[in-house]
């Protein structure tokens, strides 16, 4: 892989920051890191999918998304599950196999409940690109109270 040149659009990023600083109306919780890189969970009955897309400003040296953005799109989508099956958690662990760069463009999280227990739980996530190749996949242990449950108006902004 070549050297990244580390040069970014300014314009990018001043707008992808400006936009951060106020969530949407009706989008539902979150943080400004998850708006700051573009995250919107989209839910079905078993999984949660986050598609975003890699800019310039998100890259490493190799110009390729930096690892850490990485763990914190998987912390995300598959925190976001737990929260949207089970309950507000807490990330035990994750393990993160980096499989193949990362690189600008359209990119896809799906994050998947493996076990439900009564104060644990299992997920897996894999990321892909927009051809759906396999990036990166993790795994993860979250705690939860036992017997937890969103209440209806928290389970409603999801």
């Amino acid at each position: 892989m070549q050297p990244h040149d580390n040069t970014m659009d300014d314009s990018e990023v001043r707008a992808a920051f400006e936009s951060a600083l106020i969530p949407a109306p009706g989008a539902g919780p979150s943080s400004f890191i998850t708006r700051l890189l573009g995250l919107h969970p989209q839910f079905d009955r078993d999984t949660c999918t986050i598609d975003f897309t890699v800019r310039g400003f998100m890259l490493n040296l190799q110009g390729s998304l930096h690892g850490g953005l990485i763990g914190v799109i998987f912390d995300t989508c598959m925190g976001r599950l737990v929260r949207h099956r089970i309950s507000q958690g807490k990330t035990v662990e994750m393990n993160i196999q980096y499989l193949r760069a990362v690189l600008p463009g359209p990119a896809r999280c799906t994050a998947r409940l493996l076990k439900r227990g009564r104060t644990i739980s299992f997920v897996e996530a894999q990321m892909t690109d927009g051809g759906g190749r396999i990036l990166a996949a993790a795994t993860s242990t979250w705690t939860h109270k036992e017997g937890e449950r969103l209440t209806q108006q928290e389970d409603a902004a999801e």
